[in-house]
């Protein structure tokens, strides 16, 4: 192949790549309910609308708001001209999301960059495949949650980097530098724990040195790295210099903010705070979830992948696994809170894992085998590694947050292992609807979800309910209220409730998706 049209070919690869994880993440993005976390943001953006920005939301940075708050409005004008010209509108859920979709994404095209920089094509390509299908990224790149962009900054910030260690001179290499810094701002900005994978990358690279990995030294330019890194923090969440916005964020910090406490995990509830750490949901959480949730072919290359880190140490590839692996993984089993959306960082370490050990397979079986039946043993290979995953997603659409593989037990066990993160607050809007469509002027209405609840409420021109959070313990039942019941929202201070409800009543309807009961409204 010509070296001119192999930069064209690996383009229009990364252009079908974007496309598809995009068409992945974007198919009907509006129907699953607003989430208590994305009704916040969705808050927290009226606020922002009305000229009030510290204290609002300040457990999570600026960027992500602003995005979607940029987005809404774009939403809203289009809409409007829709209605005007007869053309279909998009609900307001899908304008909110709309910028994570697009950066998850995005991701596909960055990880493939990074994995280039440190192992082969088939094995970048395949890490890239990997992101753009697996129902597991494309379910956490569907909801308005910082996570997505801490994945996709961070991913840009290493290839930053690393194009600078490796650059072939002291001016380009400084350029680059300069660009990692920018990126890590970035980085901070949508996740305020951005600022430890500038840790992570220096000690990646410090390894490497050490096993005569060659690099450029950063001299004088990690200072400037680290100046343009807070000024673009600072730019893009300047909330951060605000006392009252450092004042809530500490008493975030200090869980004074928490109302209510319990994940619902296999039909019990575990305490699930960070100060309850290293006790609450169980260590092999997320180990359970990468098994049951990641299609069987990635899994198979993935944990193929780690084993070939202890066979080629002093690789840079093996470096970066290691390193990641550990610091990432390690600390997320041992802290006492839990959420299936902290794993996101994880994925990216594990498909290049997988991408890396094909890759492998790929060249130590060329010698070993005919030509013949090496070509069809890899095509096969690389069908079911590519096209298992992407039925996997596109089959469970627009709810890939449910999928669970053939070793979680399939479509039999939606919904049981880890109801909080699947279920998620699906069927709150069509349970919602109904009480708007039957309750009586100032009837009162209670959840486990009031910020969710009370945002559908407003849509559907119920601004006369009262909406009370069922976790209260100021709250009492009284005759002619409403109670919205879902197993995502069981917590320690309404578990009995609920248990003791659905024994002595009947739900006036019951939300179902993909089978699975996902909200009940009773009536007393």
């Amino acid at each position: 192949m010509s070296s001119g049209r192999a930069p064209r070919l690996e383009r229009l690869f990364l252009a079908l790549l974007f496309l598809v994880a995009l068409g992945l993440r974007a198919y009907r993005i509006g129907q699953p309910s607003l989430s208590e976390d994305e009704a916040a943001k969705w808050d927290a953006i009226q606020q922002y609308r009305h000229g009030h920005f510290a204290g609002v939301n300040c457990s999570h940075p600026m960027l992500m708001k602003m995005m979607a708050w940029g987005s809404l409005d774009m939403g809203e004008h289009y809409n409007r001209w829709a209605l005007a010209h007869g053309a279909h509108g998009l609900p307001l859920e899908a304008w909110l999301r709309l910028p994570i979709v697009l950066f998850g994404a995005a991701t596909a095209v960055v990880l493939f960059l990074l994995a280039r920089q440190m192992i082969g094509l088939l094995g970048a390509w395949l890490a890239a495949v990997f992101w753009a299908v697996s129902p597991l990224s494309v379910a956490l790149n569907r909801e308005l949650k910082e996570e997505s962009l801490f994945v996709f900054f961070t991913l840009l910030s290493f290839y930053c980097y690393n194009r600078a260690k490796q650059a072939p001179s002291d001016a380009e290499s400084k350029r680059w530098f300069t660009f990692a810094g920018i990126a890590f701002g970035l980085d901070m900005a949508s996740y305020y724990l951005g600022i430890t994978q500038l840790g992570l990358i220096v000690l990646i690279w410090h390894v490497a040195n050490r096993v005569a990995i060659p690099s450029r030294q950063m001299g004088p330019y990690f200072r400037r790295l680290v100046v343009v890194m807070g000024l673009t923090f600072m730019l893009f969440n300047p909330v951060i210099l605000a006392p009252k916005n450092l004042e809530a964020m500490l008493r975030y910090s200090e869980e004074k903010t928490i109302q209510h406490r319990g994940y619902l995990m296999e039909g019990r509830v575990y305490l699930n705070n960070a100060l309850t750490t290293p006790y609450g949901l169980p260590w092999y959480f997320y180990v359970w979830v990468l098994g049951v949730k990641t299609p069987l072919p990635i899994l198979a290359a993935a944990l193929a992948g780690i084993l070939l880190l202890f066979r080629e140490r002093n690789s840079l590839i093996s470096i970066f696994l290691r390193v990641t692996m550990t610091f990432w993984f390690v600390p997320y089993t041992l802290a006492g809170s839990k959420w299936i959306r902290y794993v996101a960082i994880v994925l990216p370490s594990l498909y290049l894992a997988g991408g890396w050990a094909i890759e492998k397979l790929w060249s130590w079986s060329r010698p070993r085998l005919g030509t013949r039946v090496w070509r069809t043993a890899m095509a096969a290979t690389l069908v079911t590694a590519v096209a298992w995953p992407l039925a996997s997603a596109a089959t469970w659409l627009p709810y890939d947050r449910l999928y669970v593989n053939a070793l979680g037990g399939g479509r039999a066990s939606v919904g049981w292992f880890f109801p909080p993160d699947e279920v998620y607050d699906l069927g709150v809007r069509e349970a919602v609807k109904y009480v708007c469509r039957v309750a009586p002027p100032g009837a009162l209405l209670a959840g486990s979800d009031p910020m969710g609840i009370g945002f559908y409420t407003h849509l559907f021109g119920r601004k006369d309910l009262k909406v009370v959070p069922l976790f209260d313990p100021q709250y009492k039942i009284r005759p002619g209220d409403y109670l919205l019941i879902a197993d995502s929202r069981r917590y320690f201070e309404t578990d009995s409730l609920i248990d003791l409800i659905e024994k002595i009543r009947r739900p006036a309807v019951t939300v179902r998706h993909d089978g699975l009961a996902t909200a009940k409204v009773y009536r007393f």
